[in-house]
């Protein structure tokens, strides 16, 4: 009685191949495959206006940098590389935030604010962060959310009983942080000037 092979309907059984070929096949496909998935990163040190501390809180798909340097007040400020922008030795020891394009840096500072955090930005240039007022005695005083668009800076609502910290904002104009409650801290959504508590 002749016996009669079965057909191996899968792929590999398709190609008749025998284990060892086909762990080898599988081994090419990853070696090709995988350099094509891989993304490749570099990484760059941020340091604007030869400052005492630098952080990065956001960027946007063009590359924009935002975040916050602290001049050190032993040394001098060095503009280089600052653009358009003026360093002003009332701001040292007080934190600022900064935008960084196309390799160079542009001060962000809420007019008449103690100091400034630049937290986000999003694909239309749109930045978003806290800013802290002066008091009487040209100290810290009370935290207040702003945004930064082509026609310059807008301070934002304050909560109602709370304060607030702008930490992030997409393309809609739709921004999120986070504000101090009694209850503890809790999320937020600021959409057309209306606050969404997130619990």
């Amino acid at each position: 009685m002749k016996r009669v092979r079965k057909r191996n309907n899968d792929f590999w059984g398709g190609l008749n191949m025998k284990p060892k070929m086909r762990i080898y096949a599988l081994a090419v496909c990853l070696v090709l495959v995988l350099p094509m998935l891989a993304a490749t990163y570099s990484f760059t040190s941020i340091n604007p206006f030869s400052s005492l501390e630098t952080s990065g809180r956001g960027i946007n798909d063009k590359g924009d940098v935002v975040g916050n340097w602290t001049v050190d007040p032993l040394e001098p400020p060095d503009p280089g590389g600052c653009g358009d922008c003026q360093i002003q030795q009332q701001f040292e020891g007080a934190e600022q935030g900064y935008l960084w394009r196309e390799g160079k840096f542009r001060k962000i500072s809420f007019p008449g604010s103690f100091d400034t955090d630049a937290n986000g930005i999003n694909d239309r240039g749109v930045i978003v962060g806290t800013y802290a007022d002066k008091t009487i005695s040209g100290g810290h005083g009370n935290d207040h959310g702003f945004v930064r668009d082509e026609d310059g800076y807008h301070k934002l609502p304050d909560p109602s009983g709370t304060t607030p910290d702008f930490n992030g904002i997409n393309n809609e104009g739709n921004m999120v942080g986070v504000m101090t409650t009694s209850n503890g801290n809790r999320g937020f959504l600021f959409s057309e000037g209306v606050y969404a508590p997130r619990t």
